[in-house]
């Protein structure tokens, strides 16, 4: 079965299952109706934390989120929006998740944290960093992208041609999974449009963000103040 069919029928199956748990999810928002100061991971994938309110579409640790004390974790599609009270949330945090949804999505999506945001509080913002990756290619720097290739990530690249182009591939399309790519300009624009008051670059927070030399190498941090 090659790469482009099993992305076909991942993306298949995951409309199909996004239908189907929307009436959960729905159930998962309305028990925080009255809460507030929360704090929320939007596309959490695996990084399921404690004490934050984790979204995404998959079941996170393996599906099993009683293994960890004191986690909430909803299984919704953040194309729907994300319903949660106006200006109940303290912090939203997003790591390598809004790449994968076309720009009038992530626009949306955008707006919604705004709004669920308490005036003064924080979303900060990971995505891969576009302006790194083409300096790289430009410069023909492949040290930048040993990472890619210690972890592996290319090997099931269809018609791979070991070229610079593979890994620049791979970072922008990721088999089909991306579906819009931020740089510094593009993503400040997008978040003062929807009335973020103050957007400023960032750097690796150890307190916050994931420390794997993978996200480190290729990420985009940005801050963005209600």
């Amino acid at each position: 079965m090659n790469e482009h069919f099993k992305h076909a029928l991942r993306k298949m199956l995951t409309e199909v299952r996004a239908t189907s748990i929307s009436l959960g999810s729905r159930r998962e928002f309305r028990r925080l109706k009255r809460t507030n100061n929360l704090k929320v991971h939007l596309g959490c994938g695996a990084d399921v934390r404690p004490g934050w309110i984790n979204i995404d579409l998959r079941p996170g640790v393996n599906g099993n989120t009683t293994a960890i004390e004191d986690v909430i974790f909803i299984n919704h599609d953040l194309r729907r929006g994300l319903p949660l009270p106006d200006n109940s949330c303290t912090i939203i945090y997003s790591s390598h998740f809004f790449e994968h949804l076309n720009l009038g999505d992530g626009e949306r999506l955008f707006g919604d944290c705004y709004r669920a945001l308490s005036h003064g509080s924080l979303m900060r913002v990971v995505v891969p960093d576009l302006s790194a990756i083409f300096r790289a290619y430009v410069n023909v720097n492949r040290s930048y992208f040993k990472t890619l290739e210690d972890c592996k990530l290319l090997d099931q690249m269809p018609d791979r041609t070991n070229s610079l182009a593979d890994y620049v591939n791979y970072c922008i399309y990721q088999y089909g999974e991306h579906r819009c790519f931020y740089d510094q300009e593009m993503l400040c624009s997008v978040l003062a449009r929807v009335g973020f008051e103050r957007v400023q670059n960032s750097e690796f927070d150890s307190s916050m963000d994931l420390g794997s030399d993978l996200r480190r190498a290729y990420s985009l941090y940005t801050n963005a103040w209600k």
